[in-house]
């Protein structure tokens, strides 16, 4: 590995999510590396945590260079808007405009592979909307983090209904997207897949992009087991590969509710201090009634009524007792109405494209 100069300025508008593949705790230093080649008129930088992999190809450099960098110590020059870095793997520092940073380098040999490959006969690619990187994000807060109920961590992508769901058991969200048909991956399951949850979801800069997405095997010998999304952002092409989640989502339709028997309704408001009622609330109950000719939420404890906050000066049967984070990532995301059939049924949340249901507590 030689001293070079490479220009990085192309990569500045990737930073977040490039640090969304650099595993925040990990017992291989290699992984806390990304893998670049500068040559050709293009830079092609590959970072992984093993479970996924993001490739980013841009053109831009003269010089050549091929090695494993810190990517600590190559966003500390991204971040001082350095538009090149000198990379010195003999005195193991990167140094930049306006200052140098302590760097590990590895031969491009030592960065671990992802294999994936897609076969003669594997479902083919995909063309994605928008929409679907933008249902993903949505889904984030109703996906599960408990690690013995893995299945649930992730998104199920039901091609053959055109949804993507995501449920903790307590709360499911239901998303229209644009997913064109596609064969089964096999004779038993139903026509879709589960992608893991992960923070690259949440980068911006995905955001409002079209792409495609490719059904393929993590290793030589398996079956359909990983996905591979390209998209084309400017001049660059981004591709990340994820394993999937194996095993069968829950049968998510009856859990849901008859939607023409909604008989009561309330209004959502984005009221502050309703909101910050409701984060101090966390996993706590929320009482949502009819109280003196309008509809309000109240907050009790053991002792009696903590706090109270009108929801509509308009009367409303409405009556459901729900944990008070549910409803307020439910008005975060913009739902602005609540329904329920009763005080003992699911409480349900909608707009045009999206279908989220919250199972209610006991109340006090």
């Amino acid at each position: 590995m030689k001293t070079a100069t490479v220009g990085i300025a192309p990569l500045k508008p990737f930073v977040p999510l490039i640090s969304s593949f650099i595993p925040r705790r990990t017992k291989l230093p290699v992984l806390e590396t990304v893998k670049l080649r500068a040559g050709g008129g293009s830079l092609h930088l590959t970072a992984t945590d093993l479970d996924r992999e993001l490739s980013l190809r841009i053109g831009d450099p003269e010089n050549r260079f091929s090695g494993c960098v810190s990517w600590s110590a190559l966003r500390t020059a991204l971040d001082a808007g350095s538009d090149a870095a000198d990379f010195d793997p003999v005195d193991s520092r990167i140094s930049y405009s306006g200052g140098c940073a302590l760097a590990r380098f590895e031969e491009a040999s030592e960065f671990p592979r992802f294999f994936w490959e897609n076969r003669k006969g594997d479902p083919a690619s995909l063309k994605i909307q928008a929409d679907f990187i933008a249902a993903l994000a949505d889904s984030q807060p109703y996906a599960s983090t408990d690690e013995t109920r893995f299945v649930l961590n992730g998104y199920f992508v039901d091609v053959s209904r055109g949804y993507v769901v995501a449920t903790d058991g307590r709360r499911l969200i239901r998303t229209d997207v644009n997913i064109p048909q596609m064969d089964p991956i096999d004779t038993e399951s139903t026509v879709g897949f589960i992608l893991p949850d992960h923070r690259w979801v949440k980068a911006k800069i995905l955001r409002g992009v079209d792409g495609s997405l490719k059904l393929g095997r993590g290793h030589e010998h398996g079956g359909i087991n990983s996905a591979r999304f390209t998209f084309r952002i400017g001049p660059a092409v981004v591709q990340i590969s994820t394993r999937l989640i194996e095993g069968r989502f829950p049968n998510y339709e009856q859990v849901l509710p008859d939607l023409n028997a909604l008989a009561h309704s309330v209004p959502l408001p984005k009221d502050k201090a309703l909101m910050s009622g409701l984060r101090s609330r966390k996993d706590k109950s929320v009482l949502i009634h009819p109280k003196n000719g309008r509809s309000v939420a109240s907050f009790h404890d053991g002792d009696g009524l903590l706090a109270e906050f009108p929801l509509s000066d308009s009367p409303s049967e409405a009556e459901t007792c729900l944990r008070a984070d549910f409803l307020r990532d439910a008005i975060s995301a913009g739902f602005g109405r609540l329904e329920t059939i009763d005080d003992s049924s699911p409480a349900v949340c909608r707009d045009h494209r999206r279908l989220a249901i919250i199972m209610p507590m006991r109340k006090w």
